[in-house]
């Protein structure tokens, strides 16, 4: 999170963001992009080809029965 924070003005976060996501797809790693707070936080990591983010732009932390529910509803996606 600490990197994402800042990925869209700090040209430091970024490119520590960009050799995180080469290194785990060189090493063949998943790798979920976290504390994605904001759909331009999103649009980076996606350009980067992460395949999977969690964080607040999503949802609040939420109870395992309650997130059941909404992945049950349809409210989140996992």
């Amino acid at each position: 999170r600490a990197f994402i924070a800042d990925i869209t003005h700090d040209s430091y976060d970024q490119a520590i963001v960009r050799a995180i996501v080469t290194l785990a797809k060189t090493l063949g790693f998943g790798l979920i992009a976290e504390g994605v707070e904001t759909p331009e936080q999103l649009a980076f990591v996606s350009k980067l080809a992460c395949e999977h983010a969690q964080g607040y732009h999503f949802s609040v932390p939420l109870p395992a029965a309650e997130l059941c529910r909404c992945l049950e509803q349809g409210v989140l996606t996992a």
